[in-house]
């Protein structure tokens, strides 16, 4: 997922990858949501860690475009960090509630 960006470089802007890292990740979810069992558990993962993977450095890449101070986009990795810990731990206590 992550070679990916490095390979098309600007050739399609940072919108339209980020778009289609969108639909990747819609379809990861949809696997998720849907119980197809073991086989979709699998394309789901599969389709979430290249969607991620894809669209990270797009994102930083448009964020360091609109970051004048440069600020931003060295605190996005530990943001995103936090981000992840955070959430985990909110869905298994809204998760522990049923």
């Amino acid at each position: 997922g992550a070679l990916i960006p490095a390979l098309i470089g600007d050739r399609y802007g940072l919108v339209r990858p980020v778009l289609f890292a969108l639909v990747l990740l819609t379809g990861s979810a949809l696997c998720f949501s849907q119980g197809w069992g073991a086989a979709g558990f699998v394309v789901g993962v599969i389709l979430l860690n290249v969607g991620w993977n894809f669209t990270t450095p797009f994102m930083y890449a448009l964020l360091a475009e609109s970051d004048t101070s440069g600020r931003l986009v060295v605190l996005s990795p530990g943001v995103q960090t936090l981000g992840a810990i955070i959430g985990s731990a909110a869905a298994v206590t809204y998760y522990q509630s049923f």
